[in-house]
């Protein structure tokens, strides 16, 4: 028994001195649930874009980062433009690591440059950024926005044909053929 209270003392100890880590660098944070970080609710009740939201809404125009936990892991929420540049660019070889799932074999739609991490995003971003000059992005956004506006007819005709059931690999597949032959 004196084990048992002693384990869930020295785990309480640990959670309190863990989810102080923003605390004692004085960096603003939301507070934390023990277990649940900053995710309290997540896939019940809120999708993860909500907490973002949450956070974003608390903090903005009041710091440039702000921390918070996603679960047992700590993260920075970063609010400063300029500041995003410079992790993004200059500081890149610090921040490369974004710790989400991708699995190019078996899913390979999460090869993209929003999922990988280090070298393998490097290689894919040097790859697509001539395609996303100011000049060209100018020049295809008036097709992007055409061939949205026909998407609503798409995906009511698909849904129409299919029993309710879409197929959005597809769809997704037309709509980007269609923009790029465009």
């Amino acid at each position: 028994m004196f084990f048992v209270i002693a384990l869930i003392l020295i785990l309480f100890i640990w959670l309190k001195e863990h989810y102080s880590y923003w605390e004692r660098r004085n960096v603003p944070f939301e507070k934390p649930t023990y277990f649940l970080g900053n995710m309290r609710g997540i896939g019940r009740e809120y999708h993860w874009k909500d907490i973002n939201q949450r956070i974003y809404k608390t903090f903005k125009n009041t710091t440039p980062v702000a921390g918070f936990y996603t679960f047992l892991t700590r993260a920075a929420f970063i609010l400063d433009l300029d500041l995003i540049k410079q992790i993004m660019i200059k500081d890149f070889q610090s921040f490369s690591a974004r710790n989400l799932f991708h699995n190019e074999r078996d899913d390979p739609l999460t090869g993209n440059l929003l999922f990988l991490d280090g070298e393998p995003w490097r290689v894919l971003r040097h790859k697509v950024s001539p395609v996303f000059t100011t000049g060209k992005m100018k020049y295809m956004f008036p097709t992007v926005v055409q061939v949205g506006e026909k998407l609503p007819v798409a995906c009511e005709k698909l849904i129409e044909d299919c029993d309710g059931i879409l197929e959005a690999k597809d769809l997704c597949a037309r709509y980007t053929t269609d923009v790029i032959g465009t």
